[in-house]
């Protein structure tokens, strides 16, 4: 809740395949009837921010974290001063899901882009706006669930042998990546998790709706959440696990995987 005429901030940068494309597409739907209530900043109202931030989890160097501050810089630096919350929501913000190859070809497996970039974005937020009230939401889900949707998913991205249980061993544990934020950000940092908005009509949505402080009418006013981005089925999964162990050619993988998931391929 905001105090007097204290703006209100709240950054949504994260977890990859916690409820994130749900969560925006919500905000998405509702942008109409949320606005004059709130402004938001999604990844398509944010490109230049959005594109420096990947690139920086993908090969974290000073350089690119200077292109991604300039980039924010500018994002924030067209938007008026005004009393309603600004919401800022887009997973990148913490950088490449776990899973991903860096520029190098290493795959990442920790967030460890996530506190810089956080700590970046507080900053130039802190300065664009030196009077609000600034919180970080992060969404998360139960460990065994992330990491199987994070497998499911890079296994359909790219050529990845792992199994599950050698994937899930090698990634960074959610809780440990929250805990960094909480010591190296200096404001509130807000967890939300996915299993205790499962049954809400705002969805994943609704934690961070919550914080704006909307009037009752207005939240039984908005267009009720739908699932975005559903994973594959576990038989899916384990065609494509099947496909990236005897494929070793990248357009021919691409088309059987194209063929086996109902996607078009290019």
């Amino acid at each position: 809740m905001t105090t007097g005429r204290q703006r209100l901030v709240i950054v949504h940068a994260g977890f990859h395949k916690t409820g994130t494309s749900s969560l925006q597409d919500h905000l998405r739907r509702n942008r109409q009837l949320l606005s004059g209530h709130v402004r938001l900043l999604l990844k398509e109202d944010m490109p230049a921010p959005a594109g420096a931030a990947v690139a920086y989890g993908r090969a974290p160097a000073p350089w690119r974290m200077r292109a991604f501050r300039g980039a924010l810089t500018g994002a924030l630096s067209v938007l008026p001063d005004e009393p309603v919350p600004l919401v800022l929501s887009w997973e990148g913000l913490s950088g490449a899901m776990p899973g991903h190859r860096t520029v190098l070809g290493r795959t990442i497996r920790t967030y460890r882009a996530a506190a810089p970039l956080a700590l970046a974005t507080y900053e130039g937020l802190h300065r664009r706006f030196p009077d609000a009230d600034i919180r970080f939401l992060y969404t998360t889900r139960d460990q065994a669930g992330w990491t199987a949707s994070v497998h499911g998913h890079i296994l359909r991205s790219r050529r990845l042998t792992e199994d599950e249980a050698t994937f899930r061993d090698s990634i960074a544990p959610l809780a440990t990546s929250l805990a960094i934020l909480r010591r190296r950000l200096p404001c509130d940092v807000i967890e939300a998790p996915l299993a205790a908005s499962h049954d809400h009509r705002d969805g994943p949505a609704a934690p961070l709706l919550d914080l704006l402080d909307l009037p009752p009418s207005l939240r039984r006013a908005l267009h009720p959440a739908t699932h975005s981005n559903r994973g594959n089925s576990p038989e899916v999964r384990a065609g494509l696990a099947d496909l990236n162990h005897r494929i070793s050619d990248k357009a021919e993988l691409r088309r059987a995987k194209a063929v086996l998931t109902g996607e078009r391929d290019g």
